[in-house]
């Protein structure tokens, strides 16, 4: 065998070996999100109702935000914004257990800025990790921190009106 031909079966065993390490190294993670998307989907058929009969359905489900274009501008405000309608939810709760007619806009103006101020502070540690070590896991603190407190005022809601399911799985998505 000459040179050549020994250099080309060497390049191919190398190939051979990276591409059987890659594909078996990653299949841990695949079937973790092939998990993580299974319970994303059974959250979103679990949460209106349809997959249990004797609860009641809401008139609205999480996705139907994606099948009408004119609440487009409602998505995108939740994807820079993510905590204005939790603020704005928290504060119609505060209305409901007061029982007041009109929403009292001093809890979602004390409610708000604080959510923005955990969400963007984990965004900025997040981002400084480029430039020094160490804010990385503070910054992801800090999101769990508000990944909890969204939680919370979830929980207060369904407990509010008497909301029944599953405590655990909104709470896994949540962080997802």
């Amino acid at each position: 065998m000459s040179e050549n031909s020994k250099q080309a079966w060497k390049n191919r065993e190398t190939f051979l070996f990276q591409t059987v390490t890659t594909v078996v190294g990653s299949l841990p993670y695949i079937i973790v999100l092939n998990l993580m998307c299974f319970a994303m989907w059974r959250f979103l058929k679990h949460e209106p109702g349809f997959n249990d009969s004797k609860r009641p359905k809401f008139s609205t489900s999480i996705l139907d935000l994606l099948h009408s274009p004119k609440k487009w501008p409602m998505l995108a405000l939740c994807a820079v914004a993510p905590w204005y309608f939790v603020g704005v939810a928290y504060g119609r709760l505060q209305q409901k257990e007061q029982n007041k007619e009109s929403i009292d806009y001093k809890y979602c103006v004390t409610v708000i800025p604080l959510l923005a101020m955990m969400f963007c502070s984990a965004v900025v540690l997040m981002a400084v990790e480029s430039v020094k070590e160490g804010f990385l896991s503070v910054g992801f603190a800090v999101l769990l921190v508000f990944a909890v407190y969204c939680c919370r005022i979830r929980s207060q809601i369904r407990n509010y009106f008497h909301i029944e399911g599953d405590g655990e799985q909104p709470k896994f998505i949540n962080f997802y």
